[in-house]
């Protein structure tokens, strides 16, 4: 499952990490790549404008995390978990990675996991120099040790400017991450791209890794916004021999107020066997 969860902020207006939760559950996905979760003091009126809260920060190298490396990053004594409180309602274990730091307040994205997982890298991606007020974007790389075999599983929130979305890709395809969909171990790469089909860090993606939605003959569906679905901007690639077992994009009353975005959730079997979700 692929899920942009906008701070657990829904679209009438309230902050609830359990309404996540409710909709994880309906589906018991075996890993799930959210976007937008916030550990900390929650400041309503940051939830739509992220990249306006950046006191205290220090801009980092391209590549480099703008905090110490993930296993020692103290958990915020204040406010909510959201990835946390997410992942215990329903049973999975998080990794987060926070892509803002502002007083007490984390921002960033979260892979949540039942079975096992190891962290292998979680990083900012690059952005514009013209631009250094854009928001701060990046990735998490997880392996998951499923009782068959191993998954990686990368989970990614691309920016919003054309340019910056190239720049971002080009990083993920580049030596840095070195995601290759010709790996032998099964590579998933899943998120908010914000972009859809036609544009060109989509393409550029889908020139080396299978969009779960074009594979067979379902129709693609849309994912934002949820409330009236008209852009397809979020994503599950794959990048090794994979059957689609199935593609869900739900549109039911309760993800239709979750969140301003859709989940995505694939079905998928690899060809050792085994199955992930």
């Amino acid at each position: 499952m692929t899920y942009n969860v906008h701070s657990c902020k829904g679209r009438d207006g309230r902050i609830l990490p359990e309404r996540i939760a409710e909709v994880l559950d309906a589906y018991k996905p075996d890993v799930a790549g959210l976007q937008e979760v916030r550990m900390g003091r929650i400041s309503p009126e940051a939830v739509d404008h992220p990249e306006k809260v950046r006191v205290g920060t220090v801009e980092p190298p391209v590549g480099q995390s703008p905090l110490p490396p993930l296993a020692s990053i103290p958990r915020l004594r204040v406010g909510v978990d959201q990835p946390g409180r997410i992942a215990r309602m329903i049973g999975m274990k998080p990794l987060f990675y926070p892509l803002i730091r502002s007083g007490e307040e984390d921002y960033g994205i979260a892979l949540l996991a039942r079975q096992p997982a190891r962290l292998v890298r979680a990083a900012n991606l690059p952005t514009l120099p013209e631009r250094p007020l854009l928001e701060r974007r990046g990735a998490i790389w997880a392996e998951i040790q499923f009782p068959r075999g191993v998954v990686n599983v990368v989970n990614t929130h691309l920016g919003l400017n054309r340019e910056e979305r190239l720049a971002q890709v080009g990083a993920l395809l580049g030596s840095e991450w070195s995601i290759h969909p010709e790996s032998r171990v099964p590579l998933i790469v899943c998120g908010d791209l914000n972009a859809w089909p036609l544009q060109s860090a989509y393409r550029r993606l889908r020139s080396r890794f299978q969009d779960v939605q074009r594979i067979g003959a379902r129709r693609p569906l849309p994912t934002w916004p949820s409330n009236f679905p008209l852009l397809r901007i979020d994503h599950i690639l794959v990048g090794c021999p994979v059957r689609v077992l199935s593609v869900e994009v739900p549109r039911t009353p309760l993800t239709r107020v979750a969140s301003d975005h859709l989940p995505v959730i694939a079905d998928l079997e690899f060809e050792d066997g085994f199955d992930a979700s």
